[in-house]
């Protein structure tokens, strides 16, 4: 049974945009999630329920260094789409190695650049694509986003509880594909978490 009180998640994605972190705090909102921190930049967040905290921290590549030296250990890192160049980068490939929970976009071409070998933590996937540990069985874009989303295989949380294969839908209040994918590593990152009391009955259905 996990006793720790607080929890660091990391999210390195490409510098256009922060929509991963934001996509985390609003879908964790939902399941009871109080935001209690948020800097200047929008790019640390901090969650709190039930005496568990949760601090976010969005990185661009070019951080990553910087927030290492600081001495933050992630228990988990979050991967969305990268620039080559930056998955070759040794700041991205030696200094997390020891995470706990790696969640990896594999729709990006690049992805499989990481030393995925040398990686100590549990490797779970996300995308459109049929390997993909939580995939996208279908879709509907108008003004909004409907999406039915598959957990494929079984994924275990931290207090150890089996969340076993299901799908439930997702109505995402953008009209751009790509969005999906913050929705995506933020259920899986929620699963991890699992909750008996919110799971995954009232996953059903959710809006984002």
């Amino acid at each position: 049974m996990e006793t720790r009180k607080i929890f660091f998640i990391g999210i390195i994605e490409d510098e256009r945009d922060k929509s991963t972190i934001v996509c985390i705090r609003e879908l964790l909102n939902n399941f009871n999630y109080i935001t209690i921190y948020i800097n200047g930049r929008e790019n640390i967040v901090y969650l709190n329920k039930d005496g568990i905290t949760l601090a976010i921290i969005y990185m661009e590549p070019n951080e990553v260094g910087l927030f290492r030296t600081m001495g933050i250990e992630f228990d988990f890192l979050i991967h969305n789409f990268m620039k080559k160049q930056d998955y070759k980068k040794e700041l991205l490939t030696n200094q997390f190695k020891d995470c706990r929970y790696y969640i990896l976009n594999s729709d990006d071409e690049n992805w499989t650049l990481l030393p995925l070998g040398t990686l100590n933590g549990i490797v779970i996937t996300y995308g459109f694509n049929s390997k993909a540990t939580l995939t996208i069985s279908s879709y509907n874009i108008n003004q909004n986003t409907h999406a039915n989303i598959c957990l494929q295989r079984e994924i275990t949380s931290l207090w150890g509880d089996r969340i076993e294969p299901f799908e439930f839908t997702v109505e995402i209040g953008s009209n751009n594909k790509d969005n999906i994918y913050p929705v995506l590593a933020a259920s899986i990152l929620n699963f991890i978490l699992y909750d008996k009391k919110y799971l995954p009955e009232s996953y059903k259905k959710i809006r984002i």
